[in-house]
């Protein structure tokens, strides 16, 4: 059975952040894979490249963003990945 996807755009800013919700209602990962799942070629599906996260985090954070992986707070199976990219782009470095 495919696990079930629902997207939430939160209408609220925090600062100078739009945050976008994703979660699932699949089996969940388990805390200590989390931080890995955004590895290229990981997975823990049979099908598959495990490349989706990895590039998802990749092109998040060069538009300086972030991406990370939590338990739904509901506590229920599933997963939620939380987006976060800056209102008004990345900032520019500066050099010194």
């Amino acid at each position: 059975e495919e696990a079930e996807v629902s997207v939430r755009v939160l209408p609220v800013r925090h600062g100078r952040w739009i945050r976008i919700e994703v979660e699932d209602n699949g089996p969940g990962v388990p805390k200590g894979l989390r931080e890995r799942i955004f590895d290229a070629a990981f997975s823990t599906r049979t099908r598959g490249s495990g490349l989706g996260l990895a590039n998802a985090r990749r092109f998040t954070e060069a538009h300086g963003g972030k991406v990370i992986a939590r338990a739904r707070a509901d506590r229920r199976t599933g997963l939620l990945l939380v987006v976060e990219l800056p209102v008004d782009g990345p900032r520019e470095k500066e050099v010194s």
